[in-house]
């Protein structure tokens, strides 16, 4: 399809993007704790949630995710993706189907972070995000 994003690159940044919007429309129609009772700050979640399914189904590997996702999902302000404030710093191709993909956030919360891609049905994918931590380790994160 003409509007499918074709490289990794575009791939991330469409994700970016995509969430970032879902993520700040999530935090602007949240419930205030003090004025919602707890279903309705339940329900919330769950229609925010559901809003987010379709971003995942188009830009990540189809697998079962246990936190990032759905109801379990943190929403907050600033968003947790910003397509403008992330550079894309390295792309290393390791087969003809996985490519690394190192990024760097340069303002707000600043943080380095791998994303792993997995080529599916002539489809780049995202499968994995990983970041550095204050020691420098490598430390697999949810999406």
């Amino acid at each position: 399809m003409a509007d499918e994003p074709e490289t990794p690159e575009e791939v991330l940044r469409g994700f970016w993007t995509e969430m970032h919007l879902w993520e700040w429309d999530a935090y602007r129609t949240m419930p205030g704790p003090s004025t919602a009772p707890v279903e309705v700050s339940r329900r919330h979640r769950e229609r925010a949630g559901a809003e987010m399914a379709p971003i995942f189904e188009k830009y990540c590997t189809p697998k079962r995710r246990i936190y990032g996702q759905g109801i379990d999902r943190s929403i907050g302000s600033p968003p947790e993706y910003d397509p403008d404030a992330t550079a894309i710093v390295d792309v290393t191709y390791e087969s003809l189907v996985r490519v690394v993909v190192k990024t760097e956030r340069r303002t707000g919360r600043h943080a380095k972070h791998i994303f792993v891609l997995l080529k599916r049905g002539g489809r780049w994918l995202i499968d994995n995000r990983f970041f550095y931590d204050g020691d420098g380790k490598i430390v697999r994160i949810h999406l």
